[in-house]
Formats: C-alpha cells, sequence, structure tokens
C-alpha cells in the first residue's frame, strides 16, 4: 500500500513563520482538520462497505458450502440406508453384482460404472479442496501482509507527527524569539524617530527665531535706511541750491551709497532666505530619508509575506497532491484486493457448482441404481432390495466383505470431505475475525491520529494566545483568523505592521504639524517680507519720485548750467587771455600746469611735483566733470571714487600748481 512521506506531512505541519495574512489567503486549523477528516472518513467508509461487501460475498460463499454439505449428508443417509437394508446378510458387494450379473445381464456392468465414478468424483473433491485451501492459504498471506502495511503506515504516521510536533514546537520557539528582537527593533526605530522629531522641532524652532531675528534687524536696517535717504535726500536738496557740481557728487555718492546697502540688504535677504530654505530642505530631507527607510522596511515585509504565502500555497498543493495519491494508491490496493476476493469468491463458486452438479449426478446415478433394483427385485418377485441381498448372500458368499470396505472406503473419505470442509469453514471464520480486528485496529489509530492531531491544534492555538497576550491585543483585527490557525506566526507580522502604522502614523502626524507650522511660520515671513517690500516700493517710488523731481531739477540746472556756461566760454575766453599774461606773475616759484590723461582708475602721476603735496592746489576733471582729489604725493595724485570705473575711454585733465 503506498504510504505518505513524513516529508509531506512534515511540510504540511511546519510550516509556521508566516507574514500577516487574510482569512481568504490560508485556510485555517478547522477547515485543515476538517478537510483530513473528511478525507479520513470518506477512506473509512470506503473500507467499511468494502468489508461489507467481503463479509457478504464471504456468507454466501459459507451458504453455498452449507447446502452442498448438507446434499451430501442426504446422499450419505441414502447410501447408508441402501447399505443398511442389505447389511443382514451380505458377505461382500461382489456377491451381489456376481447375483446380479448372474441373473439379470442387461445391467451388469451399472455398479461398477457407479463405483467407479464415485471414487473418480471422490478423488476430484480431494483436488478441490486442497485447491481452495491453498488459495485460501494466499488470501491468509495476503491479508497478514497488508495488516502489516497498514501497521507500518500507522507507525510512520504516528512518527511524521511526532516530529511535525517537535518541529512546531522548535519553529514556535524560533518565532518567539524573532518576535522579540523585532519588538526591540521597533522600540529602537521609535525611540530614533521620536529624537528625529524632537531634534527637527529644536531646529525648526531655532530657525524661526532666527529668522524673526533677521526680519526685525532687516526691519531695523530698512528704516534706518529709509530715514538716512529721507535725510540725504533733503540734504541734497539744500545743497543743489548752492552748487550742481557738489549735488552732482553727493548724488551720485549717495546712489552708490544707496545702492550698496540695498545690495547689502539684498545679500542678507538672501542668507536668511537661503538659511530658511536649507533648513526646510535639510527637513525635507530627513523626512523624505526616514519615509523611504519606513517604506522600505514595509516593502521587506510585503516581500517576506508574499514569499511566505507561496510557500505555504505550495505546501498545501503538495499536501493535497500526497493526500490525493494516497487515496488512490489505497484505492487501488482496496479495487485490487476486491478483485482478486471476487476471483476467488468466483472461482470458489464455480467449484461449488460444480460440486453441485457432480453430486446431482451422483444422485441421480444412486436414483438409477434404486431404480434398477426395483426393476430387477420385480422379475425375482422380490419385495425389497433386501430380498435381493438375501438372495445374492445364498448364492455367492466368495466376496462378502468387499462391498463393507468399498463402503468404508467412502465413508472414510466423506467424513475427511466433512473434515477439509469444517476447516476450510474455521479459517474463512478466522480471515473474517482477522479483517474485523484489522479494521478496528485501523479506526483506532485514525482516531489516535486525530487525536494527537486535535492535541497539536489546541497547543499550537496556546501558543498563539500566549503571543497575542505579549502583543498587546495590537492583532485585534486578526483574533478570530488566528484563534482557528495552525500555522499562526502571521500574529507577530500583523502586531508589527500595526505598530509600524500606528508609528508612521505619529510620524505623519508629528510632519503634518511640522508642516502646518513651517507653513504658517513662512505665511507669516510672507506677510512679512509683502509688508517689507510693500514699504520697500513705497519708498522707493518715493525715492524715485525725489531723484525725478531732482532729475528734473538738475536738467533744468543743467540746461541753465550750460547756458551759464555757453555764456562764460565767452568770457573764459577773454579770462584765458588775461589768465595767460597773469600766470607769469602770480608768484614767485609758483607755475600752473594742465596735463592731459587717458583714464586709468583713481591713481595718476603728473610730470612736476605739486606744491607743498597741497590737494587744494590740484583740480581735475573726467569728461568735464570735476572729481575730487584725496591726497597728493609729490608727482603722485590719488583721486577720491566718483562712484563710477574710470577707464581708458575716459578723458582725464589734471590742472595743478607747481
Amino acid at each position: 500500500m503506498a504510504q505518505i512521506r513524513s516529508k509531506q506531512i512534515a511540510d504540511f505541519l511546519s510550516t509556521v513563520e508566516w507574514a500577516s495574512v487574510t482569512n481568504s489567503q490560508i485556510a485555517n486549523a478547522s477547515d485543515i482538520k476538517s478537510y483530513v477528516d473528511a478525507a479520513i472518513s470518506l477512506e473509512h467508509t470506503h473500507h467499511t462497505d468494502e468489508a461489507a461487501s467481503l463479509e457478504a460475498l464471504i456468507s454466501s460463499a459459507n451458504n453455498d458450502l452449507s447446502s452442498v454439505d448438507a446434499r451430501i449428508l442426504a446422499e450419505e443417509g441414502r447410501v447408508d440406508a441402501i447399505l443398511l437394508a442389505a447389511d443382514a446378510d451380505k458377505d461382500s458387494f461382489a456377491e451381489i453384482v456376481s447375483l446380479i450379473n448372474a441373473v439379470d445381464t442387461v445391467n451388469d456392468d451399472a455398479l461398477a460404472v457407479v463405483i467407479g465414478n464415485l471414487n473418480s468424483e471422490i478423488s476430484s473433491t480431494n483436488v478441490d479442496v486442497a485447491s481452495i485451501d491453498a488459495r485460501i492459504t494466499a488470501e491468509e498471506l495476503a491479508l497478514s501482509n497488508e495488516i502489516a502495511a497498514t501497521n507500518g503506515d500507522v507507525s510512520s504516521l504516528n512518527a511524521a507527527l511526532a516530529a511535525e510536533v517537535s518541529a512546531t514546537n522548535a519553529d514556535f520557539v524560533s518565532s518567539d524569539a524573532r518576535l522579540t528582537t523585532v519588538e526591540g527593533n521597533l522600540a529602537t526605530e521609535i525611540a530614533t524617530t521620536n529624537t528625529e522629531v524632537s531634534s527637527i522641532n529644536v531646529a525648526l524652532a531655532a530657525e524661526i527665531a532666527a529668522t524673526n531675528g533677521d526680519v526685525t534687524s532687516i526691519n531695523a536696517a530698512l528704516a534706518a535706511e529709509i530715514a538716512a535717504t529721507n535725510g540725504d535726500v533733503t540734504s541734497i536738496d539744500a545743497r543743489f541750491t548752492s552748487e550742481v557740481a557738489s549735488v552732482d557728487a553727493a548724488l551720485a555718492a549717495e546712489i552708490a551709497a544707496t545702492n550698496t546697502d540695498v545690495t547689502s540688504i539684498d545679500v542678507r535677504l538672501g542668507a536668511v532666505s537661503g538659511d530658511l530654505v536649507d533648513t526646510v530642505a535639510s527637513i525635507d530631507v530627513a523626512l523624505t530619508a526616514e519615509i523611504a527607510a519606513t517604506n522600505g522596511d514595509v516593502a521587506s515585509i510585503d516581500a517576506a509575506l508574499a514569499a511566505e504565502i507561496a510557500a505555504t500555497n505550495g505546501d498545501v498543493a503538495s499536501i493535497d497532491a500526497a493526500l490525493a495519491a494516497e487515496i488512490l494508491a489505497t484505492n487501488g490496493d482496496v479495487a485490487s484486493i476486491d478483485a482478486a476476493l471476487a476471483a476467488e469468491i468466483l472461482a470458489t463458486n464455480g467449484d461449488v457448482t460444480s460440486l453441485d452438479a457432480r453430486v446431482l449426478a451422483e444422485e441421480g446415478r444412486v436414483d438409477a441404481i434404486l431404480l434398477a433394483a426395483d426393476a430387477d427385485k420385480d422379475s425375482f418377485d422380490k419385495d425389497s432390495f433386501a430380498e435381493i441381498v438375501s438372495l445374492i448372500n445364498a448364492v455367492d458368499t466368495v466376496n462378502d466383505d468387499a462391498l463393507a470396505v468399498v463402503i468404508g472406503n467412502l465413508n472414510s473419505e466423506i467424513a475427511s470431505t466433512n473434515t477439509d470442509v469444517a476447516s476450510i469453514d474455521a479459517r474463512m471464520t478466522a480471515e473474517e475475525l482477522a479483517l474485523s480486528n484489522e479494521i478496528a485496529a485501523t479506526n483506532g489509530d485514525v482516531s489516535s491520529l486525530n487525536a494527537a492531531l486535535a492535541a497539536e491544534i489546541a497547543a499550537t492555538n496556546g501558543d498563539v494566545t500566549s503571543i497575542d497576550a505579549r502583543l498587546g491585543g495590537g492583532v485585534a483585527s486578526l483574533e478570530a483568523a488566528l484563534a482557528a490557525e495552525i500555522l499562526a506566526t502571521n500574529g507577530d507580522v500583523s502586531s508589527l505592521d500595526a505598530a509600524l502604522a500606528a508609528e508612521i502614523l505619529a510620524t505623519n502626524g508629528d510632519v503634518s504639524s511640522l508642516d502646518a507650522a513651517l507653513a504658517a511660520e513662512i505665511a507669516a515671513t510672507n506677510t512679512d517680507v509683502t509688508s517689507i517690500n510693500a514699504a520697500l516700493a513705497a519708498e522707493i517710488a518715493a525715492t524715485n519720485t525725489d531723484v525725478t523731481s531732482i532729475n528734473a531739477a538738475l536738467a533744468a540746472e543743467i540746461a541753465a548750467t550750460n547756458a551759464d556756461v555757453t555764456s562764460l566760454a565767452t568770457v573764459d575766453a577773454g579770462l584765458d587771455a588775461r589768465l595767460v599774461t597773469l600766470e607769469g606773475t602770480i608768484m614767485e616759484d609758483n607755475e600752473q600746469s594742465v596735463e592731459v590723461f587717458a583714464g586709468a582708475g583713481l591713481s595718476y602721476s603728473v610730470t612736476n611735483p605739486v606744491q607743498d603735496d597741497n590737494k587744494n592746489l590740484v583740480d581735475v576733471y573726467v569728461n568735464g566733470q570735476r572729481v575730487l582729489v584725496g591726497s597728493v604725493s609729490g608727482t603722485a595724485i590719488e583721486l577720491l571714487s566718483p562712484g563710477y570705473v574710470i577707464d581708458a575711454a575716459d578723458q582725464v585733465i589734471v590742472v595743478y600748481q607747481y
């Protein structure tokens, strides 16, 4: 008989390291037990039906043997009656034959033929009995082998179940250790995340405070700058009326200073914005990394769960295939036994039918003898076969004991045949009892396996309850499935998923809170910047208005000045002539020089040393515009910055006294 391999059973019972799954993905313990119980019940019903069929066939054979035995006994009685009727004066059956042969020659060989046929029948019956005995012996051996194989299967199942229980216990120990590790890792991750969130909160609070400080500082600087600009504009207005050149230079310097201040403000605003952006970017990077790490953990758990589900499905498929193969093999064995038994019963029925036909033939032949005896005795005017025997005994006394020997041998053969039939009946009864005992033992083994499986399921459920208690009810949504699941290690993964989801939710809440606070801060900052921009725009507009006004006034002044210059050009031409005349007589040792240079920055070297290094004796014009002298040292003259770059395209005229 085919046997279920212990490895297949172990695969069925030992796959306990599953990730969290739903009831629709993996059958629970009660479903598996129901499936196994149904298969066992079906197999048990099949064996019970086969046993009932076997018992019915055996009962039919016994009835047939009993019928044959009764008919043989009836024929023995008839022969005994014949012999008893002739027993009084017989010497031998040969005397009867001799007498009959002497008196009646019609049927002289009939009795000899009957005796020969009877001996042949006895010999044939002995052969049939020997054949039946050999076939029953073979059936007994086959049944014994089947019982041994079934016992081996049950022992193998018991050993496999014991090994599986041990493996399941080891798996639960391993799962418990892994659960403890996962709990520790989760606690560490939560603590780390809380620390990072606290650090982010502290950094964000510091950044907000710094930003507020920067904004306050910018507001103060901007207000001071506006005030200074207003003061500068007022000063420019006052100075403009006195000296156009001074106003022009002062305006250029003021514009340069204002540009520098605005540039400084822009730089400072850029730095503050950059710091804020960098901080927000750092927070975003940290949060992104944390979310990515969390997603990685979830992906790893999902991958492990998918692999475990696939392995479990494979194990279930393997179990189904093994169980189907075992049922198929068992059905094949039962079918083979049924076929062999049916063939044996058919052969036995054939033997019984043959015996029945042969007994019927012998009955007919005995009846023919008796009829012949009646006919013969009538011819001798005798009333019974005893009269014929008496007559023959009176005539022939040679072989008086021959018939007694034949009859004794016949009785012995019949007794031996009855003994064989009784032995066969006893052996069939023993076979029936052995088969009944085997069925009962098999049922007991199945009950034992069911009890062991129920105990294992109960122990597994206890382990699951213990794990669930340790998790503090974190897998409440899966309690119904876990209570009935044999392989319930998905509980710890479900708990981890729930804890991880809670942690992710809390982290998301913290991030949302930080985002809201950051958004509020950015909005407030944007409002401040908008307010500053508005104030700055207003100030710039006012300044532009002032500059426009100044430009207009300056243009008017330039136009007037140009007119004055044009007017003065004529005067200047006359004065130049006078100055040329006066130059020779200005002061002893003092002379004035005019030198022209291509623009080269702020430093220039003249031909003659400036008198007394006095910068007030030096006038410098760049493209006709006067530029202030910063310092003089010998022939070296250093200009003050006019607010623009003096390059080679510019013409520099230096007028100095030496």
